[in-house]
């Protein structure tokens, strides 16, 4: 009976991809992910719940791509998978920031860098959010551990600049207004193009 039911779901993506309905489509591939990992699926649950977050993308819903980014930190968690759980925090601190959730953005940053605590993109991106939140000496510290890491040098540049102007021109120079922890350097566009 589970088979016949992960065989309809599984037309139903189908269906959906070909029609590009996105948000039913993220949705659908998170409930078959779940299915996957009931049944010891591991590695299937992992593609699939990737495919939800790329449709969740696809649709522009910031908080659909935020649900399924919180399902993947859970996991993360509980399994003690540092690289995913920062990579997950960092985003739905991204996508908090987006909508001028400062305050939530900063403690989703702080976490991610218990994580990792050398990631320079993060410290930025923390520096920059508390610098938001009216927290400046918070902000000066984290973009100083962002110079002191040495780069990448547009974000060292950057740093420099929120330090040395206050965020005033910095803003206008970081085109990216955010970083990409994934790849330790400034992220171009994207739905979190306005976050810090």
């Amino acid at each position: 009976r589970e088979q016949q039911a992960q065989l309809v779901y599984r037309q139903a993506l189908t269906d959906l991809e070909a029609s590009q309905a996105w948000p039913e489509l993220a949705r659908a591939l998170r409930i078959v992910a779940e299915m996957a990992r009931a049944g010891g699926d591991e590695a299937g649950a992992e593609e699939l719940s990737r495919r939800a977050l790329e449709a969740a993308q696809k649709a522009g819903d910031r908080g659909l791509r935020y649900e399924l980014l919180r399902d993947e930190v859970v996991l993360a968690r509980a399994r003690g998978q540092r690289e995913v759980l920062r990579n997950g925090l960092a985003e739905m601190s991204a996508l908090l920031a987006a909508q001028g959730n400062y305050a939530e953005a900063a403690r989703l940053y702080a976490e991610a860098l218990r994580a990792t605590p050398d990631n320079a993109s993060l410290w930025y991106a923390l520096g920059v959010t508390l610098r938001r939140l009216n927290r400046p000496e918070e902000a000066v510290e984290a973009l100083q551990r962002v110079i002191r890491h040495g780069e990448p040098e547009s974000l060292v540049r950057l740093a420099r600049l929120w330090l040395e102007r206050g965020g005033v021109g910095a803003e206008r120079e970081d085109d990216t207004s955010g970083s990409s922890p994934r790849k330790g350097r400034p992220r171009r566009g994207g739905p979190d193009r306005d976050a810090p």
